[in-house]
């Protein structure tokens, strides 16, 4: 009995850690309220399976700051991810993520299609990011950046 108890405990613990690191994600994105249930249902309808919730929710936070997913739009509810192994493709938003095998983003690429874009300072929460390859983009958020201890290579 105390074994469950412990594991109850633990499991509690960690939901509850999950819970405050997706708000500090909503937080960090500024996502009005008005548009916060719908951030969330583009990621829970979205998400491809053995992906990291938090760090899909940050993916999709950027491409909704960016200009790529409309949260105010109230026809879309879900986005088109196609994966291929590791890598998730966004479809039409000129994306691609590479997971690792605990389902972390640790490598993403945005493609402006020749609209430029600032990078949000919620990058910062993606703590896993080995490579981060951006086309059109103008501003680079450098306090972010340096808060993410694996990044290896930025182009």
């Amino acid at each position: 009995m105390v074994k469950a108890t412990v594991v109850v405990a633990a499991n509690a613990a960690a939901v509850r850690a999950k819970e405050r690191s997706l708000r500090n994600v909503i937080a960090g994105l500024m996502i009005p309220q008005e548009h916060r249930e719908k951030f969330l249902t583009i990621c829970t309808n979205s998400i491809p399976e053995r992906v990291s919730f938090i760090d899909f929710a940050v993916i999709i936070g950027i491409l909704a700051k960016i200009g790529f997913v409309d949260l105010g739009d109230s026809k879309i509810d879900r986005i088109n991810i196609y994966r291929n192994s590791n890598v998730l493709h966004t479809h039409p938003h000129g994306c691609l993520c590479d997971v690792d095998a605990d389902g972390r983003i640790v490598g993403l690429m945005i493609n402006g299609d020749d609209e430029t874009f600032s990078l949000p300072p919620a990058i910062a929460h993606l703590d896993r990011l080995k490579k981060l390859f951006l086309s059109d983009c103008r501003s680079l958020p450098a306090m972010a950046l340096t808060k993410l201890p694996c990044l290896q290579e930025l182009k």
